[in-house]
């Protein structure tokens, strides 16, 4: 079975132990777990970019340092992660006093803002299909080949030490020629905790999406194919065709 290297920025995790602890429990095949910890305060982006050149495995899957998965979910989302896509997790959040999944709540499909921001758009329904396309992710619970993560660059570092990694993938993936897809058998469960972080500002944030958003207007992405406005069309087909 192939390798999957789970891949944490540590950005100092109260909930650290249970998140390792979880995906021992819950993963079918081998996987190696590979935690930056981000002593030099070079952020989230650099750590992870560490970890990824020294990962093993045929898959990367990105975690935040406080959460857990349902079981089966790395057999579920190799099976579903072809050459060019990445596979995102269904998010509901955690209740942080008994570490347990709150089931009648979160969010399955994300989009994106015209400012790039990222926002929850709803969830699966009785009749959807088990895998559906989404426009963006939460930049957490994440599967991509490893080839794959290298051959677009990596996460871009200069856009900041936080933030705005779903919008960044989602771009990178889609416009490249690749898809978002969620699968709805696998579920990541997420502790949203409001947390300051130095270099995590709403002007950072912006900045750092216009940043994104004029590399790939220019057609500088990597491997880039499709525009931007492509990628607003595609979603809003899909949308009109839902509707009718």
């Amino acid at each position: 079975m192939s390798l999957v290297s789970v891949i944490i920025s540590d950005l100092f995790e109260k909930y650290l132990p249970e998140t390792l602890a979880n995906l021992n429990e819950t993963a079918d095949g081998p996987i190696e777990i590979i935690v930056k910890t981000d002593d030099n305060s070079l952020g989230m982006r650099h750590c992870l970019n560490r970890a990824a050149e020294e990962a093993k495995g045929e898959f990367l899957f990105k975690l935040d340092g406080h959460c857990i998965m349902s079981p089966h979910w790395d057999t579920i989302m190799k099976d579903t992660c072809g050459e060019n896509d990445m596979v995102v997790s269904r998010i509901k959040p955690i209740t942080e006093r008994t570490w347990k999944i709150v089931e009648d709540r979160g969010f399955d499909f994300v989009t994106v803002n015209p400012d790039l921001s990222i926002i929850e758009c709803g969830n699966f329904v009785q009749d959807d299909p088990d895998v559906a396309e989404t426009m963006a992710s939460i930049g957490c619970g994440f599967m991509v080949r490893k080839n794959r993560f290298m051959e677009l660059e990596m996460n871009w570092e200069q856009l900041g030490r936080y933030g705005n990694l779903g919008v960044e993938w989602a771009l990178k993936i889609w416009l490249s020629g690749g898809r978002l897809l969620v699968n709805r058998g696998v579920t990541c469960g997420h502790l949203f905790r409001k947390q300051g972080v130095t270099g995590c500002g709403a002007r950072e944030q912006a900045w750092a999406r216009q940043l994104l958003g004029i590399r790939f207007q220019k057609m500088e992405g990597p491997k880039q194919t499709h525009t931007i406005c492509w990628l607003a069309e595609h979603f809003n087909k899909i949308k009109q065709e839902c509707s009718t």
